[in-house]
């Protein structure tokens, strides 16, 4: 589980921007792992079917994989997709569909089967707003990554299909992020789990309040940060604070708070970034 990893995004119908794969050799020269990731649009980038937009996602990635294991051989990598489609009536995207949940698995399921870590695009709503759409989209969106078996997912905190980054955004997929971890995990089932002893202790009428077993096991149960389970009138005279306002409040207090490790390279980066300020990026493509 290295801290630090790169991708390099293909571009969609079959190409890659030369600078780019000239990064991946970097990466993985330095022993970074580096992965590829796949953006095509159904409809528009890539075939309008989603089994056919997979073959060209297949087809990418792997020129991208094959093509780094041949420079570097055994450089750590992954398959990596954030698939969408057009959006057919003003010619967007539709980031959050159920043909991008679709697109999520079936790629998750495309890595396993080339024994390849794997890397989706999770999260990144099409609401412009902390709304009800991004909490369904997010949700679904995670849930679908989870259950399919994704190494890594990304794309916390972006509203309106990835142009808007927002910090309240990003704790509250953190808090669907912390769920879906917690639903996914499944029930522990052995002798502690299924609790028969402590069950017959209680007996009938009886409650499980005092029992030792409740707690040792009671902080399992998982506990918002940010959603509400305040019973109704506590609510309302706490002023009806709603997810949203808890997540604004929240991300002003870290931002005001947290204070971050400098990077031990700082200098040397800041030399890389003044030294290379003139350089016009090349637009070279690869087919």
């Amino acid at each position: 589980r290295p801290i630090l990893s790169g991708f390099q995004c293909s571009i969609s119908p079959l190409s890659y921007d030369a600078r780019s794969l000239q990064a991946a050799f970097v990466f993985a020269a330095a022993g970074v792992p580096t992965g590829f990731v796949n953006m095509a649009i159904a409809c528009a980038t890539g075939p309008a079917t989603l089994a056919g937009t997979l073959v060209l996602t297949n087809a990418e990635l792997l020129a991208g994989i094959v093509l780094l294991q041949l420079f570097h051989p055994g450089a750590p990598t992954f398959y990596g997709s954030c698939n969408t489609v057009m959006e057919l009536r003003r010619g967007g995207v539709t980031a959050g569909g159920p043909e991008d949940a679709l697109l999520q698995a079936a790629c998750v399921e495309m890595a396993r089967f080339y024994r390849l870590p794997s890397c989706v695009g999770t999260f990144a709503t099409g609401a412009k707003q902390l709304d009800w759409q991004a909490g369904v989209e997010n949700a679904l969106s995670g849930l679908v990554s989870l259950l399919a078996g994704a190494d890594i997912v990304y794309g916390a905190g972006l509203l309106q299909a990835a142009k808007v980054f927002s910090f309240e955004q990003l704790l509250l997929d953190c808090e669907i992020f912390d769920m879906l971890r917690h639903l996914t995990a499944g029930i522990p089932v052995d002798e502690e789990g299924l609790a028969v002893e402590v069950i017959e202790a209680v007996g009938p009428g009886g409650h499980f309040m005092e029992q030792e077993h409740t707690r040792a096991h009671m902080r399992e149960i998982w506990q918002p940060v940010l959603f509400d389970r305040m019973p109704l009138e506590a609510w309302r005279e706490a002023g009806r604070p709603d997810a949203r306002s808890k997540a604004r409040e929240r991300a002003r207090e870290l931002l005001a708070a947290h204070q971050p490790e400098p990077l031990h390279c700082e200098q040397q980066i800041r030399e890389i970034v003044r030294a290379r300020s003139d350089s016009v990026p090349s637009t070279d493509t690869v087919s």
